[in-house]
């Protein structure tokens, strides 16, 4: 693994976390796992299956360019024309920009926001992926990583 935390050899889009990749997690148990604003996605490497309630929670910043954002992400900028116009175009058009946001298996349908912190109804089997919510084609320009717990409730 690379400095900025990616596989040698894997898609450059796809960031693994740091930690060992977990198959499953027991209720109860709490993994904590980086995820990077600049990949497009992050693969928690915790497999999650239909029917499992989690409790995610973040913390830490990162950078939009030169905007610094929480998990929680940040408005538009009332300056920021290019944002304005932009805004319908991130990845989830209904969350903040720099929201942190979960899926199952990459899936769209499957997007939820997960910000500071969410409880979860897991509704598919499949691996929770991560990424703050930003216009695809412009992670080039983030920077910075949060930490995030993932704890099975039920």
């Amino acid at each position: 693994m690379n400095e900025s935390g990616v596989r040698a050899g894997c898609d450059r889009r796809v960031t693994f976390s740091d930690s060992t990749i977990v198959n499953s997690v027991d209720v109860g148990e709490t993994v904590t796992v980086t995820i990077w604003a600049r990949a497009y996605w992050n693969d928690t490497g915790v497999f999650v299956r239909g029917g499992e309630r989690y409790r995610l929670q973040a913390e830490g910043c990162w950078r939009d360019m030169f905007i610094r954002a929480g998990p929680d992400g940040y408005d538009t900028p009332w300056y920021s024309i290019a944002q304005r116009f932009a805004t319908r175009l991130r990845r989830v058009p209904y969350a903040r920009w720099f929201a942190l946001i979960g899926a199952i298996r990459g899936a769209k349908e499957s997007m939820f926001v997960i910000g500071t912190e969410t409880q979860a109804l897991i509704a598919a089997n499949g691996t929770l992926m991560c990424f703050a919510n930003d216009v695809p084609g412009f992670y080039w320009n983030n920077c910075g990583a949060i930490s995030l717990s993932i704890e099975r409730l039920l």
